[in-house]
C-alpha cells in the first residue's frame, strides 16, 4: 500500500479483511515522513488499534531508509515547551510500533569484495580478481560506502561496460 492510503485502512478492514479467513501483510515500502507532515500521528493510532481493534489476521510491514521514520532536530529539545522531550518521544515512537528492525551497515572490505565477486559472477563479468577488486574499492569510495546495494551497482556498471 502507499503511504497516503494509510488513513483509509479501517475501510479496508471492513471490505476484505475481517470476513476473510486468510492472513494479510500490509506492506509499505520506503516509509518516512518529512518534518512538516503529521500523518505519522494517525498511523500510530491505526497501528495500535485506536477506537477500532486491528483484525487478528493483519500484520504491518514497512521498509525505510531511516532509522527513525520522522526527522528529529536538536531544536526539538530547545523549544519553549514545558516537556519538550514529549515532542521527541512522539516522533520516535512510530518506529517502535514495528517491533523487529534490521540495520544494514557497511561491510568490511573483505565481505564487500566477496559480494562484488558474487554479483559479477551472476552478471557474467570476466575480469582478473586484482583489477576487479581495485575497481570495486574505487567504486565504493566514490559511492560513499561498502554495502550490498553499492556492490550490485558496481557489478551492473562493469557488466554494461561503464567501468574499465
Amino acid at each position: 500500500m502507499y503511504k497516503h492510503d494509510i488513513l483509509t485502512i479501517q475501510e479496508m478492514y471492513e471490505l476484505m479483511v475481517r470476513s476473510n479467513p486468510y492472513r494479510f501483510i500490509l506492506f509499505i515500502d520506503d516509509l518516512s515522513f518529512e518534518e512538516n507532515q503529521t500523518d505519522y500521528k494517525e498511523m500510530k493510532t491505526i497501528m495500535d488499534g485506536g477506537l477500532e481493534e486491528i483484525p487478528e489476521n493483519i500484520l504491518f510491514y514497512a521498509t525505510s531508509n531511516r532509522k527513525h521514520l520522522v526527522p528529529t532536530r536538536f531544536s526539538d529539545s530547545d523549544s519553549d515547551e514545558v516537556r519538550s522531550a514529549d515532542t521527541i518521544e512522539e516522533k520516535l515512537s512510530l518506529a517502535e510500533r514495528f517491533g523487529l528492525r534490521f540495520g544494514f551497515y557497511h561491510f568490511s572490505q573483505e565481505t564487500y569484495l566477496e559480494i562484488v565477486a558474487s554479483y559479477t559472477a551472476r552478471y557474467g563479468v570476466r575480469m582478473d580478481k586484482e583489477t576487479l577488486d581495485r575497481l570495486a574499492l574505487q567504486w565504493a569510495l566514490y559511492a560513499g560506502g561498502r554495502n550490498g546495494r553499492i556492490a550490485e551497482q558496481f557489478a551492473r556498471a562493469v557488466q554494461g561496460g561503464n567501468i574499465m
